[in-house]
């Protein structure tokens, strides 16, 4: 499938390493070809464009649906592509983040990102109650070596009946583990409290079944692991056993019934699907360029992308612990996705020798390379090469 996306290159026209797709993955070589079909339908059609097309706008971000549910393990009418991860979160929280005076907590994980953390925040100002007294932390596990399923039901099981809701990444942004999406909704189910993800770094690196989980709802973005573009369009889940309720939610007239929708009434008639969530229209260019992504996904299963990711990831982990090199992701393959972590102490020199090596990876807290190994463009040949590098440079 490398053949299918740009590689980037450097000024001298070779191929860079890139080993940065859980922070932007790369173009598909189609998505040129699809945003430039929905301008010149600008182009030539206008406003007419909404209606008077094989492509028509007024539904078009009904063509995400397949896909993603296909990604996420849902229904059809449970996802939907819109807004951007953060904007969404606030959305769900709005909803899903409904306090009492006896249940009242936010559980979450000491390093939780930190926009995610600002949502959450704000909901419990918005809500006049304190942020202290609401959200609570699961510790970062010692020696950076994963959480455990037990450390996580402890708390939730501490914190009872007060826990009004969860929530978790599907895969740590810093150390790559994977959460145990399934337990977590089953304990958090058993006192009450309401479940959710951030899928922004587990959408398209490993295999989910939300639907039958039991979750909640999640949020994603786009431009990772989906390879949608820098600023592509996030998504949500909202679970079935939610969506014929009257929902207090935030709502905008994309989220209305369509049949009513240039009706201009005064009154919100919700959608029966996650799309009651839409604010307006969305940017079309954007969906174009996420529908490109999304068909590569078409032409594959999560399934033989996990089986080529264990084998690169295998891979990468045997060489750092050849290295002697510190992996802070577990070494299990069921808790790991396509992302390994590895701690330096001169983590900042050694980033930097890669860069000008063509190897491109990132930092996080300065003493941690983040590496992701995507089985839809990396190779061997390019795994071989970066151990190579490092040997030389940690000697």
């Amino acid at each position: 499938m490398r053949n299918n996306y740009h590689i980037p290159k450097d000024s001298q026209g070779q191929e860079l390493i890139y080993f940065a797709g859980h922070s932007l993955g790369l173009q598909p070589k189609t998505v040129q070809h699809i945003v430039d079909r929905e301008l010149l339908q600008w182009a030539n059609s206008g406003v007419e464009g909404h209606f008077d097309s094989e492509n028509a706008w007024y539904t078009y971000h009904e063509r995400m649906r397949g896909p993603l549910s296909k990604l996420v393990g849902s229904t059809t009418h449970e996802v939907a592509a819109l807004n951007s991860l953060t904007v969404n979160l606030n959305l769900l929280l709005t909803t899903f983040y409904r306090p009492t005076n006896k249940r009242y907590k936010i559980l979450v994980e000491e390093h939780l990102f930190a926009s995610d953390f600002y949502a959450l925040e704000q909901q419990v100002r918005l809500h006049g109650l304190s942020v202290k007294e609401c959200i609570e932390f699961i510790p970062w596990p010692k020696e950076n070596k994963g959480f455990s399923l037990e450390s996580i039901k402890h708390t939730i099981d501490d914190l009872g009946e007060s826990l009004a809701l969860i929530l978790l990444p599907g895969v740590q942004y810093i150390n790559g583990q994977c959460f145990p999406m399934k337990e977590i909704v089953e304990a958090g189910h058993s006192v009450g409290s309401v479940v959710g993800f951030d899928l922004a770094h587990a959408i398209g690196n490993i295999e989910m079944n939300l639907h039958e989980w039991q979750v909640d709802f999640a949020c994603w973005c786009s431009y990772k692991y989906l390879n949608s573009g820098p600023g592509g369009p996030g998504g949500i889940f909202v679970h079935e056993n939610h969506l014929n309720k009257d929902l207090p939610q935030m709502a905008g007239w994309w989220g209305n019934d369509p049949n009513g929708r240039f009706t201009m009434k005064k009154t919100f008639v919700p959608v029966s699907n996650a799309d009651r969530f839409q604010m307006s229209n969305p940017s079309i260019l954007a969906l174009a360029a996420h529908e490109a992504s999304l068909a590569e996904f078409d032409k594959t299963t999560m399934q033989d992308l996990r089986k080529e990711a264990k084998s690169l990831t295998d891979l990468a982990f045997k060489g750092f612990e050849n290295l002697n090199i510190d992996i802070i992701t577990p070494s299990e393959w069921d808790k790991r996705g396509n992302q390994l972590s590895i701690e330096l102490n001169n983590a900042i020199e050694i980033h930097k020798a890669l860069r000008a090596e063509g190897i491109i990876c990132d930092l996080r807290d300065k003493n941690i390379l983040r590496l992701a190994f995507c089985p839809m463009y990396n190779k061997p040949e390019e795994i071989a090469l970066l151990l190579e590098r490092l040997e030389e440079l940690i000697r």
